[in-house]
């Protein structure tokens, strides 16, 4: 009877798993890839007419460089959790 209760006792009593965390090398890339984006972006509206052209090729290269990174350090480090 004892060694049930330890081994019961054994199974409540583990933390539950905490959610993994992005590693700090990951923000840091994040952080110097979108400024970089971001630079980039501002010169191209410093040196050409905004229209709807610009705002395309703006979006569409966000959507390139962004959507990739979030799909291989973000969504797949919640899924591990």
């Amino acid at each position: 009877m004892a060694a049930k209760k330890r081994k019961h006792e054994a199974n409540t009593s583990q933390t539950p798993p905490t959610k993994r965390t992005i590693p700090g090398g990951v923000w840091v890339r994040f952080a110097i890839l979108c400024a970089l984006w971001l630079y980039m972006c501002g010169l191209l509206i410093a040196t050409r007419q905004l229209s709807f052209w610009l705002l395309f090729v703006i979006i569409a290269s966000g959507i390139i460089i962004f959507v990739p990174m979030y799909k291989k350090y973000i969504r797949n480090a919640n899924r591990r959790t």
